[in-house]
């Protein structure tokens, strides 16, 4: 029996937007494209993705070829994972979630970075939920990784987080 998503948004890490584009072995692949399933097919299920992202992904991808890499890619799919993420975001299967960010605030998320011992595109996630007016007791976004340090920071900022690799879906 498929995981009946509840309704809400769910912001989805570099990590796990890879596991929805290519290929890859692991328990959280199931559920995050059963959650992408369920997101284009129901009016209350959203997956969204900041627009650093996107780019992120698209460097993560590239790296990918490496001749070295277990984890290995050719041409023709990078070129698909690629193409394909552009596809979802043009049709707004996978909605782009770019506020304007200050300078100010771009400081911020560069101190949180070294504060929280994340990298700087990680604090950026937290950034977002933020944003998004994430409230641990009300909130209806979740955070969705399989980065143990983001997942912490997460917690303790009391961000909702889900890491499909080790946990069920949560409540929202």
């Amino acid at each position: 029996m498929r995981a009946r998503y509840p309704g809400g948004r769910y912001l989805l890490d570099t990590c796990c937007l890879i596991k929805l584009l290519v290929p890859e072995r692991g328990r959280a692949v199931g559920p995050i494209n059963e959650l992408f399933r369920q997101g284009k097919m129901s009016s209350t299920v959203r997956v969204l993705v900041g627009a650093w992202t996107v780019v992120e992904a698209l460097g993560v991808l590239k790296a990918k070829r490496h001749p070295k890499r277990p984890d290995r890619i050719d041409q023709a799919q990078y070129l698909f994972a690629a193409s394909s993420l552009i596809q979802l975001t043009r049709t707004r299967q996978l909605l782009v979630f770019d506020p304007h960010m200050s300078q100010g605030r771009l400081n911020r998320v560069i101190a949180e970075a070294n504060t929280a011992g994340v990298d700087v595109l990680d604090a950026l996630q937290l950034e977002l939920m933020r944003r998004l007016g994430v409230s641990a007791r009300r909130s209806r976004t979740v955070l969705v990784t399989t980065d143990g340090g983001l997942r912490a920071a997460a917690c303790e900022r009391r961000i909702p987080v889900w890491d499909p690799e080790h946990e069920p879906l949560p409540a929202v």
